[in-house]
């Protein structure tokens, strides 16, 4: 016989409150940190296939390619444009890499990041904040030393 004045707990012994909550927030960071990690992967490869066919590809594999032949005038010519391509698929190649390593570092701290900051959404924004000026100082630092040349 169940009395009006008793309350009943039917959770779980020991749990904290909002420990659940905070897990789902954790494993929904992940995970959209995991599909970016995706793309910029997919990303890479490309850029990766662009550097390939132009340092492969012919001038008649080139010329063949493009349709305004003025473009090459632009560049000084068809080995200017190769140069060109390859030194820009280089170059987003090289940033991708970074993108990828900081994605990989990403996934890395929200798996470390205890669940008493994700519990607090004020604690995870300043813990977030934190990590994310590490990263963009670090692309501060790559882009001082990676310059990308385009035709003015």
């Amino acid at each position: 016989m169940i009395d009006d004045d008793e309350l009943y707990h039917f959770g779980v012994k020991g749990m904290k409150w909002g420990v659940r909550r905070a897990e789902r927030r954790r494993a929904n960071r992940i995970e959209g940190e995991r599909r970016k990690l995706g793309v910029a992967r997919a990303l890479r490869g490309a850029h990766q296939h662009g550097v390939d066919w132009f340092t492969k590809a012919s001038d008649k594999d080139i010329d063949d390619m493009v349709d305004d032949k003025e473009l090459f005038d632009q560049y000084g010519g068809i080995s200017g444009y190769r140069k060109a391509n390859i030194d820009m698929n280089t170059y987003a190649r090289d940033m991708l890499d970074l993108d990828i390593k900081h994605g990989q570092q990403a996934i890395q701290f929200y798996k470390d990041l205890p669940v008493d900051v994700l519990k607090s959404r004020r604690k995870t924004d300043k813990a977030i904040l934190d990590f994310k000026a590490k990263q963009h100082q670090e692309y501060d630092e790559w882009s001082k030393t990676h310059k990308y040349k385009d035709v003015d």
